[in-house]
C-alpha cells in the first residue's frame, strides 16, 4: 500500500493508497507563514511605517538628498519606538531639516549600533536563523568593510530543507520585500550583508 502525503493547513495528510507497493515515506515539515505578523506591538509599528512608506518619502522626516536608505531605516526605528538624541536623530529649526550622520549614513549607523549593545546585537550572514522581521540588515556591496546600504528586514522565511529566505524593505531603490540574495548578486556577487539583531 502506497503512502503520499501532502501538507494542507499546516499539517501532514496521509493518502493511503489501495494495490500500491509500499515505499519510503517520510513527514513534510510545516514550514510557517512568512508573513505572519509580529506579536510585538513595537515591531508592528514598524512594519506598518515601511508598507506605508516603502514606495515614497514621509514629508515629515526631510529630504537629504542623494539616497535615502539610513533615513528611511531610521524613520523605521523611529516608528518602532526609538527616542532620538544628540546621537541619533533629526530636527528643523528656521524650516530647515537638520540629521546627524548615524540617522543618514550606513557606515555611522553601523558603528553607533556597535556602540549601543543595549540595542542591537550583530549578526552575519551565517546567522540568519537568529534573525527577525523588523532587524536591520546592512550591505557591503564591494567588501571593503564599510557598510554601503541598509534596509528593513521585512520577511523571514525558513525553507524546508533547513535554510532561511531573509527578505527587506528599502529605499534607493525602492522595494518592500526584496531577497538579500538577489540584492547581493544584482551587484556581482561579491559583497557581504550583516545584521542587526535588535533588543529594544
Amino acid at each position: 500500500m502506497r503512502r503520499r502525503s501532502w501538507v494542507i493547513a499546516g499539517a501532514t495528510a496521509l493518502v493511503l493508497i489501495a494495490g500500491a507497493a509500499p515505499i519510503a515515506w517520510r513527514a513534510i515539515p510545516h514550514v510557517p507563514p512568512s508573513d505572519a505578523r509580529p506579536s510585538s506591538p513595537s515591531i508592528a509599528r514598524e512594519l506598518a511605517y515601511v508598507e506605508r512608506y516603502w514606495q515614497h518619502r514621509n514629508p515629515e522626516y526631510g529630504d537629504f538628498g542623494g539616497t535615502d536608505c539610513v533615513n528611511f531605516t531610521s524613520q523605521a526605528l523611529h516608528a518602532r519606538g526609538w527616542a532620538m538624541s544628540a546621537q541619533w536623530g533629526t530636527s528643523s529649526t528656521l524650516g530647515r531639516r537638520a540629521a546627524t550622520r548615524t540617522w543618514v549614513s550606513s557606515t555611522a549607523m553601523m558603528r553607533w549600533l556597535a556602540s549601543r549593545p543595549d540595542l542591537a546585537a550583530p549578526l552575519d550572514d551565517r546567522h540568519r536563523g537568529e534573525v527577525a522581521v523588523g532587524d536591520v540588515a546592512q550591505f557591503d556591496w564591494d567588501a571593503s568593510g564599510d557598510r554601503d546600504h541598509t534596509a528593513v528586514v521585512s520577511r523571514v522565511t525558513p525553507r524546508a530543507d533547513g535554510s532561511v529566505e531573509i527578505d527587506v524593505a528599502e529605499h534607493s531603490p525602492s522595494g518592500l520585500h526584496d531577497s538579500v540574495d538577489t540584492l547581493i548578486a544584482r551587484h556581482g556577487g561579491r559583497g557581504t550583508v550583516h545584521y542587526w539583531h535588535l533588543r529594544a
